[in-house]
């Protein structure tokens, strides 16, 4: 399958590096953290206790999945008494805000609403959709991005996107250029329809003695599928 990024000007295309595989922006707190040994494995009557972060695939699969568009130029973000002014020294203009709050948000951001500048837009295969979501796992970030889907096999036609994101309360600096703003992952619409199967404990005792024949990476060696993003 093939995802085409448009650029929204020629000036964009020249300026603005466009997203780029979501692998390439794994964290350093993430690449620091210690690889579990088996020396390090602990059990407490026969359960394994100390199950670690970095020995999760899904969370690392979910690390890298699809693409990332970064900030292009540092934004310094500044606390007046409460009032949140933002600023940079090129463009084009990788944010804005709205002068309203369009929703409830929570005390843990400022009370304003700001937008992403989405220069370049995804163009899909037919029957596929976008989703554009805040940076996957990426906790550690001084802001929130807003989550929406695009069908974007048939629209791709805007010069310039708005998505909205909010700033954590408090937080004061700078936003370095090449931080990452937004996740994109393409999906195929499919028409769905949930079920209920009556529960079968034996099924259930069967496969969960499959993946507990191994002490770490039983998923990894049973059932995990690579992923490929270029």
């Amino acid at each position: 399958m093939e995802i085409e990024f448009l650029a929204g000007t020629e000036y964009v295309s020249k300026f603005v590096q466009g997203p780029k595989p979501a692998y390439q922006y794994i964290p350093t707190w993430y690449k620091e953290l210690p690889t579990p040994k088996d020396s390090s494995i602990k059990y407490v009557d026969g359960k394994l206790q100390n199950g670690h972060l970095k020995s999760c695939l899904p969370f690392i699969d979910a690390l890298t999945s699809g693409y990332i568009q970064e900030t292009w130029v540092d934004i310094r973000i500044s606390n007046d008494n409460g009032f949140v002014n933002y600023g940079y020294e090129s463009g084009p203009q990788p944010m804005a805000h709205r002068e309203k709050v369009s929703g409830v948000i929570g005390e843990v951001f400022y009370p304003f609403e700001f937008i992403w500048s989405n220069y370049w837009h995804a163009r899909l295969p037919k029957g596929y959709s976008l989703l554009i979501t805040h940076p996957f796992n990426r906790l550690d970030l001084p802001f929130t991005t807003m989550t929406g889907v695009v069908d974007a096999d048939l629209f791709h036609h805007t010069s310039v996107g708005n998505i909205p994101f909010f700033i954590h309360k408090g937080f004061d600096g700078i936003i370095p250029a090449g931080t990452p703003m937004f996740q994109i992952f393409p999906f195929r619409r499919d028409k769905w329809h949930s079920s209920f199967p009556v529960f079968d404990a034996d099924d259930m005792e069967r496969r969960n003695r499959q993946i507990r024949k191994y002490i770490w990476s039983g998923y990894r060696k049973l059932f995990w599928q690579k992923k490929k993003y270029t």
